[in-house]
């Protein structure tokens, strides 16, 4: 009677273990699902879905699955473009984005260190490419810093050099990110984009 139960649950056991392995394999041919496709390359379910993990309470009420694929697209596209112009972060670039507080971005957006660290290097070659896009055409006018001086700054008792570096950078800031957003723009414009 002993042999029968202790072979019945050694059955019992074999048919978990093939049940629980057949599960986990399921599970990861399912994380293999593409999800979209960018110029031929695949961002897959996974990646959505570990992105919107990274997400905090209050980002993952505003941000929705659609706007975590959105921003992924252009974080491909970006690096193909990236990768396409041969640039490419170095180890001092990606230290820089490195600080005091990436322990604490590890804990707070699920991230492991390697994790973090391919992110950094993503975004340190990102950053890269959109200085280099965005300052190739960027012209400011010594006319439109004085345009914004007599709007804003002479009634309120300021001379033009006092202001004159503040709106220098104003106006640096604001070009900088509409080239940025225009190249992007184009980007997705010129790219074959499936979303699955």
């Amino acid at each position: 009677m002993d042999k029968k139960i202790v072979l019945f649950l050694l059955l019992l056991a074999a048919i978990f273990v093939v049940v629980f392995a057949y599960s986990a394999t399921e599970k990861k041919e399912a994380t293999r699902e593409i999800a979209v496709l960018v110029n031929g390359q695949p961002i897959y379910a996974y990646e959505v879905d570990e992105e919107f993990s990274t997400l905090s309470p209050e980002q993952s009420g505003i941000v929705d699955t659609l706007g975590v694929i959105d921003f992924l697209i252009e974080k491909k596209l970006l690096l193909q473009e990236a990768s396409s112009e041969g640039i490419e972060a170095t180890k001092e670039e990606i230290d820089a984005l490195y600080t005091d507080e990436a322990e604490e971005l590890i804990n707070q957006q699920n991230l492991t260190k390697e994790s973090l660290m391919k992110r950094l290097s993503e975004q340190a070659a990102i950053n890269k490419l959109l200085d280099k896009k965005t300052t190739e055409n960027l012209i400011i006018k010594n006319s439109e810093i004085m345009q914004i001086y007599e709007s804003n700054y002479k009634n309120k008792n300021i001379s033009f050099e006092e202001a004159e570096s503040e709106i220098f950078l104003a106006l640096l800031n604001q070009k900088r990110e509409n080239l940025k957003v225009s190249y992007i723009n184009e980007l997705k414009r010129n790219a074959d984009i499936v979303v699955l």
